[in-house]
């Protein structure tokens, strides 16, 4: 299995299997219910059939900058929380660049939805995925 991440106050997740298919995405709402996410999805049992965790990077744009004053980095705890449950359970962890998402939304022939749609981020996770997948001939293309 692979889960690919869309880390941030929302955080948006999608499981794929060793065949490159969907088989599960979802969205939690603030950390706290990340963390119980984490705990049911990457722990001693299931970490036995995890192949790797992708999560999207975290950069500070220096046109962010001044957005994010006084910010508490969601995405920056998200990640880290992340990367620790990897390193405690033996998981690999890799981070992609946030552009991966677009070639990833070409391959499956949509868009990315607006940042309103509460579906947003499990998209872009599943975005990811299907980018990272193809791109090491894990996923096949899919036809139109």
């Amino acid at each position: 299995m692979y889960i690919f991440v869309d880390p941030g106050k929302n955080t948006g997740w999608a499981e794929f299997n060793q065949e490159g298919n969907l088989t599960l995405q979802g969205t939690t709402h603030n950390f706290e219910e990340f963390v119980q996410w984490l705990m049911v999805h990457i722990n001693s049992k299931t970490s036995l059939f995890i192949t790797k965790v992708i999560c999207e990077e975290f950069k500070l744009y220096p046109w962010k900058t001044k957005d994010q004053m006084w910010s508490e980095f969601e995405t920056v705890q998200v990640i880290g929380a992340l990367r620790a449950d990897c390193i405690k359970f033996g998981v690999d962890f890799e981070l992609v660049p946030a552009r991966n998402k677009d070639m990833g939304f070409m391959y499956q022939g949509t868009k990315e939805p607006s940042h309103s749609n509460p579906l947003n981020h499990q998209m872009v996770a599943t975005a990811h995925g299907v980018f990272w997948l193809q791109n090491k001939g894990i996923r096949k293309p899919q036809s139109r």
